[in-house]
């Protein structure tokens, strides 16, 4: 346990297992938005390069250049990101209840 004094000279107890386990949460919640990041990362770049395959291939069978810009398709990418993490969250705050 931890004793300290506060502004109003009141002695504080703190038990060592709430910190630990709030530190060990903080550390979860940091490693869980590193691992978003970097999914998000990968579905980015797996989806430009699926749409670029296809264009290619589009290209190649009609003679039609159908080129999407890049900016397109990483926004597109964010939207549906961003959809299925709202998604995410509403699943996570129904189950809470």
């Amino acid at each position: 346990m931890f004793l300290w004094n506060d502004s109003t000279r009141r002695i504080n107890f703190v038990n060592d297992n709430s910190i630990a386990l709030n530190a060990i949460l903080d550390k979860a919640k940091l490693l869980d938005n590193i691992a978003q990041a970097d999914m998000n990362q990968e579905l980015e770049k797996l989806t430009l390069s699926i749409v670029e395959k296809h264009q290619k291939e589009l290209n190649e069978e009609t003679g039609i250049d159908s080129s999407i810009p890049e900016t397109e398709i990483k926004k597109y990418v964010e939207d549906a990101i961003y959809f299925v993490e709202t998604e995410r969250k509403k699943k996570l705050h129904s189950d809470e209840k």
